[in-house]
């Protein structure tokens, strides 16, 4: 009876999480939207001009005494104890770029949680072991490999895009990359644990 009612309120939560996404989602995704409707262009005055702000290092220089900008006012590096904010405008090539990542982030993680949810539609406590739900856990597994490597790229292109802007720095955006893939890796190998135990689960099934 506890599994039971474990194996529901999971079900719940699950669900829950599901619908609570889809609205953060959507409120994220207009909140964005709007910053883009009310960026400028340039950079020359920060106060008076929104912009998409950066974590990043740069290579070629130990520190800056203020803000850099650009030699055409497009961005600008500002020093942080142990590195550098560097702030482009919302229409701008590294602008654009981001709004791609971010809807890529956000589908990566809609995946992830409706994956979850059909897993946990799919089986019961009478019936654990379906190919369905392997094949789901299998699923989760490649979205999180696949994201990661999307992640690696968007480095790549980030730095190229921001080295633009500031001819002669070594910028370098500060993220981690790697984490999905051993986790999604963790997920495959247990996907196919999971498919072993579904091939065990149906040969009892027709021996009773």
């Amino acid at each position: 009876m506890n599994g039971q009612k474990t194996f529901l309120i999971t079900q719940k939560l699950v669900e829950v999480l599901f619908y609570l996404f889809i609205l953060l989602a959507g409120i994220v995704v207009c909140a964005s939207v709007l910053q883009y409707f009310q960026g400028g262009e340039n950079l020359s005055d920060l106060t008076k001009h929104t912009a998409l702000s950066f974590e990043v290092m740069d290579l070629a220089k130990d520190s800056i005494p203020s803000y850099q900008y650009a030699p055409d006012q497009l961005a600008a590096l500002q020093p942080i104890p142990h590195k550098y904010l560097l702030h482009v405008p919302y229409h701008s090539g590294l602008g654009y770029f981001h709004a791609f990542t971010a809807l890529v982030n956000i589908a990566s993680g809609f995946l992830i949680i409706w994956l979850l949810r059909r897993i946990f539609r799919s089986i019961t406590l009478e019936a654990p072991y379906t190919i369905a739900a392997a094949r789901l856990i299998r699923n989760i597994a490649i979205v999180l490999i696949a994201t990661d490597i999307i992640r690696g790229f968007e480095y790549l292109v980030f730095n190229y895009f921001a080295n633009q802007y500031f001819p002669g720095e070594k910028i370098r955006l500060i993220t981690s990359v790697g984490n999905g893939i051993w986790l999604g890796l963790i997920i495959l190998a247990l996907s196919i644990v999971y498919y072993r135990g579904v091939e065990i689960y149906s040969e009892n099934q027709l021996t009773i």
